[in-house]
């Protein structure tokens, strides 16, 4: 399974292809992301966002404001200023 795992992230096969991974409006850049249960969503400007992954699958997701993201019952990483 873990083999599987690699294989795929490091193709951009199944679940970390583009059609699950791909940020869908250019405008929307608040990345949602959840681990371990917990919701939580990143903004451009915070550290690491670069190395944020969106997998749709996993239910992570894209907003369009911060706003959204709140509502959706997230909250923002303590890494951001």
């Amino acid at each position: 399974m873990k083999t599987a795992f690699i294989k795929a992230k490091t193709t951009h096969t199944g679940v970390f292809s583009s059609t699950c991974t791909s940020q869908p409006d250019p405008n929307c850049a608040v990345k949602g992301n959840i681990r371990d249960g917990e919701k939580i969503y990143h903004l451009p400007t915070c550290k690491n966002y670069n190395q944020v992954e969106i997998q749709q699958a996993f239910g992570d997701e894209w907003f369009c404001s911060e706003q959204e993201a709140l509502q959706a019952g997230f909250r923002k990483v303590e890494r951001c200023e």
